[in-house]
């Protein structure tokens, strides 16, 4: 969700609440970044990132099916408990920055 949209009190998409502060749109992060339903810990800022498709193809190569890469606002993952990916957005350190 765009930031003046939460600033307005828009109902947010994951909670259908306004000025939901887990939904906070943080300045640093894309509003909407990929992630799968598997495993891991991180959310990536490309669907083309080197971590997410050799993650996707260690677990092809491993005799798995891997989960599919899905396009989410950023406050899916985050919500989730999950980090940046350190490969496509090393600047965060896979640390998630504050919204405030």
């Amino acid at each position: 969700m765009p930031y003046q949209e939460w600033k307005a009190g828009e109902p947010c998409e994951l909670h259908g609440q306004g000025w939901c502060s887990l939904c906070k749109p943080h300045p640093h992060l894309p509003e909407h970044v990929y992630m799968t339903n598997g495993w891991s810990a991180a959310f990536h800022s490309r669907v083309t990132c080197k971590g997410l498709v050799s993650g996707q193809n260690r677990v092809a190569s491993h005799g798995g099916d891997p989960a599919d890469v899905v396009r989410v606002a950023v406050s899916k993952p985050i919500s989730d408990g999950k980090f940046p990916c350190q490969i496509c957005s090393p600047q965060f350190g896979g640390i998630v920055p504050s919204a405030d």
